[in-house]
Order: C-alpha cells, then structure tokens, then sequence
C-alpha cells in the first residue's frame, strides 16, 4: 500500500496553478496584442476612407469645372458660327425653306445636295418653330417601306408625334410621307400624311457648323 505525500499533492498543484496563469497570462497578452492591432489598423482603414473621399470630392471639383468649361466653350462655339446665305438658324441647326414647290423625294434630293436632310423634328422646341413659320412643308418622315412605320430620313427613332387628330389615317392607300401645316391654331398637332406625289414648299435642316 503506497502512502501519498500532501506535500508533493499540493507542490503539483501549485505547479499547475502557475503554468494555468502563465497561460492566462500570455493569452492575455496575445489578445492585447491582436486588439492594438487590430485598433492600429482601424484608424489606418479610416484614415484612408478619409483621404480618398477627399479626393473623391476633389475629383468632382475637378469634373464640375471642366464641364462648365466645355459648356462654355461649346457655347461660344455656337455664338461664333452662323449659318449659309438663306438658311435660318434655330438652336444648334440650320434651316433652308423652300421657294418652290417640289415632290417629297424631289425635296429630299434637294437637300441632299445643300449638304442636309428633310427636317427631323426631334424635339417640342423645334415642332413649335417649324410651326411658327406658317407653311405647309415637307419634312423627313415616311412610311415608304413599311405602312404604318414612319421613319426619320436621317434613321433616327421617331419619338413624339404631332400628328392632326384623325391622321394619318392613308387616304386612298397612297399617302406615304409626312408635311407639316403651320396654318393649325395647335403648333402641336399640325402633321399630315399625304402622297408623296404631291408638290410641296419644303424645309431642309443641318447641324450648325
């Protein structure tokens, strides 16, 4: 039968007690350690959040300014350029009505040949002008390849449409391109399909140069 000494019992504890607060201990310390890094690294983290929204708002400093410029100059551009002998300018276009009366497709060779297209209208502001002109003109739109899809000679998507109430409605399955009137009390509603056959005044147009 063996008798067991408390006083190697308790030095065992003892022992074991020290080498668990040692443990303790450097864990402590490590996460100590791991937390001023960790603390280190946040304001480093933010540090840099700050310095690159401020160069976020520098840049769109920057960005304002230059677009303002090029307004500018774009402005001054179209201040400093008219339009040819007998065009009329509105806007960033120029525009050339007709002295005599022409088919649509004879209208839109003319044109071709000034360098322009028929008239697109593109957008309200140009619609009320063309109107304001008080004649009835051909202008670039037709449903020549597909009836019932008008087009814009130049192939852009024809957006708002100013059509008379009623029209187009095709008359005699023959009325394939577009004319304004300018003779409505509505600036807003004075388009007409009619036979491209037809003799018509006409409006050509051409960006500003």
């Amino acid at each position: 039968m063996f008798i067991v000494n408390s006083v190697d019992v308790n030095s065992e504890k003892r022992n074991y007690v020290k080498t668990a607060l040692l443990l303790l201990g450097l864990l402590c310390f490590l996460l100590l350690v791991a937390v001023i890094n960790l603390t280190k690294r946040s304001r480093l983290l933010e540090d840099e959040k700050t310095n690159l929204t401020i160069e976020r708002d520098q840049l769109e400093a920057i960005n304002t300014n230059l677009t303002k410029e090029r307004d500018e100059l774009h402005k001054q551009l179209l201040e400093a350029s008219s339009c040819p002998d007998f065009w009329t300018r509105f806007g960033g276009h120029c525009y050339f009505i007709s002295n005599s009366k022409k088919t649509w497709h004879v209208s839109k060779q003319d044109c071709e040949n000034r360098g322009a297209t028929l008239a697109v209208v593109s957008n309200e502001e140009e619609q009320r002008f063309i109107s304001s002109l008080k004649q009835r003109l051909w202008i670039g739109l037709n449903d020549l390849e597909n009836e019932g899809v008008w087009k814009w000679v130049n192939g852009e998507n024809v957006g708002r449409t100013y059509w008379k109430r009623g029209q187009p409605n095709n008359c005699c399955r023959g009325e394939d391109c577009a004319e304004l009137s300018g003779q409505e009390k509505d600036p807003l509603i004075n388009w007409n399909d009619r036979s491209c056959k037809q003799k018509e005044f006409f409006i050509c147009e051409k960006a500003l140069q």
